[in-house]
């Protein structure tokens, strides 16, 4: 099971063009824009990113929409194809559970967390249900 986790821009909702209702943004739109990129739980990140430092890009599984009737931050899907992570569930040849782990792997699959999109098994080498 292997699922392709899309990155979120988040950025304050004040900040050029970021803050429009239905923007979504590009690569591209982020050229000249100061990027922090920083460990994710990092406590600098989150208070360099409210004093307007910048934007940061954050997995989807980590990306919430803001709280509260006037937020001062946004989060919008980043409309790039390079700009995600594969996510595996992986275990040893010969785990006594594999099959526990395929049914697992398959609810996951059928049903994937938002942003996140299940790629088929066919498409990547890693997949083997013989090894079951």
């Amino acid at each position: 099971m292997t699922l392709r986790e899309l990155r979120y821009l988040v950025a304050l909702a004040n900040r050029a063009h970021f803050g429009r209702a239905a923007y979504e943004p590009y690569e591209a739109d982020l050229f000249g824009e100061p990027m922090l990129l920083l460990a994710d739980g990092h406590c600098l990140r989150g208070q360099a990113l409210a004093a307007g430092f910048g934007c940061t890009l954050l997995p989807a599984l980590a990306a919430r929409p803001p709280q509260g009737p006037e937020p001062s931050f946004v989060v919008r899907p980043l409309q790039s194809t390079g700009a995600s992570r594969r996510i595996g569930l992986a275990w040893r040849r010969g785990y006594p559970k594999a099959k526990d782990l395929w049914l697992l792997g398959d609810v996951i699959r059928n049903n994937p967390p938002r942003g996140t999109r299940a790629i088929p098994a066919e498409a990547h080498a890693l997949s083997d249900r013989r090894a079951v």
